[in-house]
């Protein structure tokens, strides 16, 4: 037999014996009135009656009384229980909903919090919100907060979103998925949250991560659920003192330099060490406008701000690819006819430089050209064939393998700085990077039978270039990155050293930090993106399942090497508009 025309069957059968009255054998007593119904039918639904009618007394007497439950709410729910209908109104269905809370009828509970969920909306999700807090409804509550997370704007405005536990503000502003118009309205939401002084006992209650409550709750119809863990006026759970953890969260260095500016005269900066000095480095952000080759925890875009994180590579016949620091999903980006071939990737100030050249070209000489306005566009032809790009602060860096001569550019004037400087006695470079006023080349040396890294400290001020240190480990397909307090370097046999600078002594340390693999693999480059380490190579054994370092204590979150299918450029970091990128299908 058909399993759902059973159940329909099952259900007429005992609609039936309800409304025929048939072999009642309990009578429900509410204000005065009674109803009678079959002691099995409210077991089977409800534990609250399972455990009356299991108790021989109550058994004998099959006579129920109720207090505080409106006789017509009674009714509709014994009626959804023998028929499967119930009719719920804006009106109504709270007293149902708490009901069936109290009798823990599970298949109402379920049809209210469906009825409470399709009706939020903008004038009634604070009500829904209160009322889903009191019945502890966990998918309700969920679904306020994403409702929240969408209109951040206006529901931050309200009293309600005034009255929100810390836990829950911080698990609003933390989303990447919060839609705002700007990351003022972020800042001015936290402030206001902080200034205000909730009330003495709030129907909000304190909530875990999910926004549902973290302390047993309500076990009787009509109790308000309160916050009783802390006193409001206890100095170490104020709203002040949670201010810096906030401001952590606050995208702070995308905040504009005039509300910034004015919160850092507010009193509750001003006092507070700590959230003053989040405050200026956001301020200092703006000031110094270093935006290459990292964004801090600060500085990274929301899913609404029209941009997207990433790294962008250049695989062969000249075809640019972007993939997705949030979710690793691959796009594709305008291609050169300028940038065909020995392509390079550099960010300067937030933008995106290449280097390469035509396969055409008789000379073969290689084009600057920087990526506006959704086209490439072409800043400058270098007499050169063979470089190292790379950039520090405002400049661009060039250079050239067969003289060791370095050129540099100044990106706002599209002027060569720098027309030569030789860097005598330098082998072969396989890799450099800045790092303040010095660059450091690194290059293979073979020490006593040993492969060995070589790394050259340059001195941009005084032109003088000294070997620092040697590392284990071959330089070939080295990379460097860094996250918000360590520049690093990964070898392609997994070694990864930190870099320590002191700007005061401008001596540079090398700490081995782990060894991330065991043979050798390509390294094309890696980025760090909200404790995430994304690295991008070729695993030798094409299909082999990861078996990569998932984590760096203290140093990374979460660690991903991604294989690629083909041989690309380095790896560079950037932020691009969201609508320049084309989504593709391979993982290539």
């Amino acid at each position: 037999m058909d399993r759902q025309s059973l159940c329909s069957d099952l259900l007429y059968c005992i609609g039936n014996a309800w409304t025929d009255e048939l072999l009642y054998d309990v009578n429900v007593e509410i204000d005065g009135k009674s109803i009678k119904c079959h002691t099995f039918i409210l077991a089977a639904f409800s534990e609250f009656f399972k455990d009356i009618f299991t108790s021989t007394n109550e058994r004998r007497n099959a006579h129920v009384s109720l207090q505080n439950i409106p006789f017509d709410v009674f009714e509709s729910i014994l009626k959804c229980l023998y028929t499967g209908d119930i009719i719920l109104t804006t009106d109504n269905y709270f007293d149902i909903w708490r009901a069936a809370s109290f009798f823990k009828i599970k298949i109402v509970l379920k049809l209210c919090e469906k009825f409470a969920i399709d009706a939020i909306n903008m004038d009634t999700w604070e009500s829904i919100y209160k009322n889903a807090t009191i019945l502890e409804s966990n998918n309700v509550l969920r679904q306020i907060r994403i409702f929240m997370t969408e209109n951040f704007e206006q529901t931050s405005l309200t009293s309600t979103f005034l009255e929100l536990s810390f836990s829950i503000v911080r698990g609003l502003i933390t989303s990447h998925k919060l839609n705002v118009k700007n990351e003022d309205v972020v800042l001015d939401a936290v402030i206001r949250w902080v200034n205000h002084a909730p009330k003495a006992t709030s129907e909000l209650v304190e909530t875990n991560g999910d926004g549902v409550n973290s302390e047993k709750g309500p076990n009787s119809v009509g109790q308000v659920a309160t916050d009783t863990t802390q006193p409001q006026d206890c100095p170490q759970c104020s709203r002040k003192a949670k201010l810096p953890k906030l401001l952590r969260y606050v995208r702070t260095c995308l905040v504009s330099h005039a509300l910034l500016t004015r919160v850092y005269k507010m009193d509750v900066i001003s006092t507070n060490k700590d959230a003053r000095e989040i405050i200026v480095k956001a301020i200092l952000y703006h000031v110094k406008n270093f935006r290459q080759g990292h964004w801090p925890s600060a500085a990274l875009h929301r899913a609404c701000s029209g941009y997207t994180h990433g790294g962008v590579f250049a695989v062969d016949g000249g075809n640019f690819k972007f993939i997705s620091a949030h979710d690793e999903k691959m796009y594709t980006i305008t291609r050169s006819d300028l940038l065909q071939d020995c392509v390079q990737f550099t960010t300067v100030q937030g933008e995106l430089y290449a280097i390469g050249k035509q396969l055409s070209s008789p000379n073969e000489e290689l084009s600057i050209a920087v990526f506006r306005e959704n086209k490439w566009n072409f800043v400058m032809k270098m007499e050169i064939k063979d470089c190292l790009f790379f950039s520090q602060r405002d400049l661009i860096h060039c250079y050239n393998q067969e003289d060791y001569i370095l050129k540099s550019i100044n990106s706002k004037s599209i002027e060569i700085v720098t027309r030569g400087i030789a860097i005598r006695n330098l082998p072969h470079v396989a890799h450099a990077m800045s790092l303040e006023n010095y660059i450091l080349f690194f290059y293979a040396d073979d020490f006593e039978g040993i492969f060995t890294t070589c790394v050259i400290k340059f001195d941009l001020c005084s032109k003088s270039a000294e070997k620092i240190t040697r590392l284990q480990g071959s330089a070939e397909n080295l990379t460097s990155f860094r996250n918000d307090i360590f520049h690093y370097v990964l070898m392609k046999d997994g070694s990864l050293w930190l870099i320590d600078y002191c700007p005061y002594s401008c001596v540079f340390d090398f700490y081995f930090v782990k060894a991330l693999w065991e043979s050798d693999r390509e390294v094309y480059g890696a980025f760090a993106y909200a404790g995430k380490l994304l690295i991008f190579g070729k695993h030798p054994n094409s299909g082999s399942p990861d078996d990569h370092v998932k984590k760096i204590h203290r140093h990374f979150q979460v660690v991903k090497y991604l294989s690629m299918e083909a041989k690309c450029s380095n790896i560079a970091p950037v932020i691009l508009p969201t609508a320049v990128l084309s989504e593709v299908e391979d993982d290539s």
